[in-house]
């Protein structure tokens, strides 16, 4: 039901078929940082033949170098808003009190099987394969998704929302 290069609708469904989707890559992340561009002039926009600078907003406090000759960088640390804990009663309390030593030993082998396991099911893939084709794919498979983890793990959580758009790219071309 797919026709190479088109865009088709076929029982209500929508298939694209578009054969150039690395081409359009570059398209879409310009119109997206021009997008938030737009948004952060538009958010310092004012009156017509001026910008407003709300030094309280931090988006727009962080964007700003030098503000009426004086160098406002870097931005002050954004103030962080935590809940209060809970407090906890009894022997929960002692329980968490005596905290257990940090092995890294134990943390160095566990990462160690763990790895050692993976290569050993991909050893396994590749003696029990249909042909050299089905191992490679699967080796680029199991790397993308390792490379792809540690990528998106690696992010302060605060960053997670403006970078959606870059993790759905990273994982628009690791399935390419």
């Amino acid at each position: 039901t797919i026709t190479p290069g088109e865009c088709t609708v076929y029982n209500n469904v929508t298939h694209i078929g578009y054969t150039d989707l690395p081409s359009r890559l570059p398209t879409q992340a310009s119109t997206l940082y021009s997008n938030n561009i737009s948004k952060l002039l538009l958010s310092m926009a004012g009156d017509k033949d001026h910008y407003y600078l709300d030094m309280a907003d931090d988006v727009v406090r962080g964007s700003i170098v030098l503000n009426k000759g004086v160098t406002s960088w870097p931005p002050n640390p954004p103030i962080s808003v935590a809940a209060v804990a809970k407090p906890q009663k009894g022997a929960a309390v002692a329980a968490k009190e005596e905290k257990k030593e940090v092995n890294p030993f134990n943390d160095a082998l566990k990462q160690a099987m763990t790895y050692t396991a993976g290569l050993g099911t991909l050893s396994a893939l590749g003696q029990s394969s249909p042909g050299p084709a089905f191992t490679n794919m699967s080796t680029t498979f199991a790397l993308g998704c390792i490379v792809g983890y540690h990528t998106v793990w690696s992010v302060v959580p605060a960053l997670h929302s403006p970078l959606m758009s870059v993790t759905n790219a990273i994982s628009g071309i690791t399935a390419v």
